[in-house]
Order: structure tokens, then C-alpha cells, then sequence
């Protein structure tokens, strides 16, 4: 009586294990449906975003589409996005030193805000980094 006692109470021990899995298994199945849905509804808008900055051709769209439903793919195209931006910008993350390449007014060796450049140049630092950008507006050798 005891042994089918014990087996009466594992088949019940199990079905109840096997229905918090089932509905485990549907929450979470309609968590990643839901997630799908969302991913599939914003595909246009990603599309539409790459072409009108630049990072695809208009003629690229459906193959970008399909590209973008694979989330391997997604994360692809965001490394080249984010890698092609970078090289194309120059970008530096903020808060990292400049390039030792670039001159710049130092404040250890003169305390003065604004200070000259050393080479008896009427121009400041900043003077010198504006007119690079726009060079008509003053005529610097």
C-alpha cells in the first residue's frame, strides 16, 4: 500500500511539474511572438533610416529587409554601420585624450586662457581649428 502510495504521489508531483513547464513554455513563447511582431513592424523604419542617412541605396531596400529579419544579420549590419560611421567621421569617444598628432595650447606651459600659439602666430589654438574648417574666412599660411 505504501509503494503505490509513493507512486500515486510521484505521478501527481509530475503532473504538476509538467503544467508549470507548459505554462512556462507558453509565456515565454508568447513573450518572443510578441518580440517578433514588434522587430518585424519597426524593419521599415530601419530600412528608411539607412537610406536616408546614407548607409544603403534606395535600390537596396528589399534586400535590406530581408536582411533585417535575421538577428544574426541585424547585428552585422549594426557593426559595419557603427564602424563605417566611425572611419567616416573621425570619431572619438568622448572623454578620450586627443591625438598626439594635433597641436594643442597647453596650459603648463602658459596659464593665460586664450593663449597664443608658441610660433609668434596672432592666432589662438581655436582660432587655427575654425579657419581649417572654413578656410575663407581668413587667408592663415
Amino acid at each position: 500500500m505504501s509503494q503505490q502510495l509513493s507512486t500515486e504521489q510521484e505521478v501527481v508531483d509530475y503532473l504538476t511539474a509538467s503544467s508549470a513547464f507548459i505554462e512556462k513554455s507558453a509565456a515565454e513563447e508568447q513573450r518572443r511572438s510578441a518580440q517578433d511582431k514588434r522587430a518585424a513592424e519597426m524593419i521599415p523604419q530601419a530600412v528608411d533610416a539607412l537610406v536616408q542617412n546614407g548607409f544603403a541605396r534606395e535600390q537596396q531596400r528589399e534586400k535590406l529587409a530581408k536582411v533585417l529579419t535575421d538577428p544574426a544579420r541585424v547585428l552585422e549590419v549594426l557593426i559595419e554601420t557603427a564602424t563605417f560611421n566611425k572611419e567616416a567621421s573621425g570619431a572619438q569617444v568622448l572623454g578620450s585624450p586627443a591625438p598626439a598628432s594635433e597641436k594643442r595650447a597647453s596650459s603648463l606651459t602658459d596659464p593665460r586662457v586664450g593663449a597664443r600659439r608658441g610660433d609668434n602666430s596672432p592666432y589662438r589654438e581655436s582660432d587655427m581649428a575654425l579657419f581649417k574648417h572654413f578656410p575663407n574666412l581668413v587667408n592663415v599660411g
